[in-house]
């Protein structure tokens, strides 16, 4: 068993809850342990103030370990570079959530794609989990075996897309604004969908994968006062800085204003969104201070 100390506040199970690296875990006790993909019998659990993990199949090194936990991301070190309206905005949302941290999964670019993928329009912890567990029994993770997983929409178009050759490309593509043009041109994928790849392959956390958890979040605490959404037809040619929507965008408002934070963000109000806004928790909301819509 090896060990490494975490600085600040952290909650391993928070951190797995909203990434999409949990598709390649289970849960055991108290434990996460690896079932897919590289680094397969990892096992990952904390405890006071250290993260503890050990192998069944040799050595993983403290990097791989910081990653897929989540603790190299610190957002307190982000918020930090913040300066204004946004710095006291975003204030009483790192203190609530600064032990959500950001697991990531760069070893494994082609499941966490799979993953990404299927969640279009689902829910994520009840049938892409589901999907990944049946892939597991069919064949322990064989990707190209997807079609025999069920007959959702969801689960033929990522099959149409594997055919196409898009895994193969993700291993050919570098460079962030390249391989997100090319990302675009394939049918089906668009802006939240590469921008959730992105983030949780580890290639940058300053891209927020706009979706509805995320724009209800902005409207409530008021973060920007107009904006559109993301279009693809625009990102398909386009980086954030060069895009003529990139004033009035959310995704390059975010990435402007918030940095490497705007990923973190997103995964917040994702969090959020599922623990009160849906529930209509208001009364018991640690964020009911700053939300305008209360």
């Amino acid at each position: 068993m090896s060990e490494l100390k975490v600085t600040g506040d952290y909650d391993l199970n928070l951190t797995m809850y909203p990434s999409y690296v949990s598709s390649l875990f289970v849960k055991k006790g108290g434990k996460w342990v690896k079932v897919m993909g590289k680094f397969k019998g990892l096992s990952i659990w904390y405890e006071k103030d250290t993260v503890k993990y050990e192998s069944e199949e040799g050595k993983v090194s403290e990097e791989v370990v910081k990653f897929i936990s989540g603790i190299w991301f610190d957002p307190v070190e982000y918020f930090r570079s913040l300066r204004g309206r946004t710095r006291e905005l975003l204030n009483p949302i790192v203190k609530s959530y600064r032990r959500l941290r950001l697991a990531v999964d760069p070893w494994d670019k082609e499941l966490i794609f799979l993953a990404v993928a299927l969640s279009q329009r689902t829910d994520y912890h009840v049938n892409v989990l589901r999907w990944f567990s049946k892939l597991r029994e069919l064949s322990k993770g064989d990707i190209s075996k997807l079609k025999y997983v069920g007959r959702s929409y969801q689960i033929k178009r990522v099959y149409s897309l594997i055919k196409t050759g898009i895994l193969e490309e993700l291993k050919l593509l570098k460079g962030l604004w390249s391989l997100r043009r090319e990302l675009m041109k394939y049918k089906f994928l668009g802006p939240k969908t590469v921008n959730a790849y992105l983030l949780f392959t580890g290639i940058t956390t300053s891209l927020a994968p706009v979706d509805v958890h995320f724009v209800r979040f902005i409207n409530k605490i008021g973060l920007f006062s107009k904006f559109t959404l993301p279009s693809k037809k625009y990102c398909t040619y386009y980086d954030c800085y060069s895009c003529p929507l990139g004033e009035r965008c959310l995704v390059a408002l975010a990435l402007k204003e918030l940095g490497p934070l705007a990923g973190w963000l997103q995964t917040v109000a994702y969090v959020h969104d599922k623990l009160y806004c849906s529930k209509r928790a208001c009364l018991t909301c640690n964020l009911s201070e700053i939300c305008r819509l209360n």
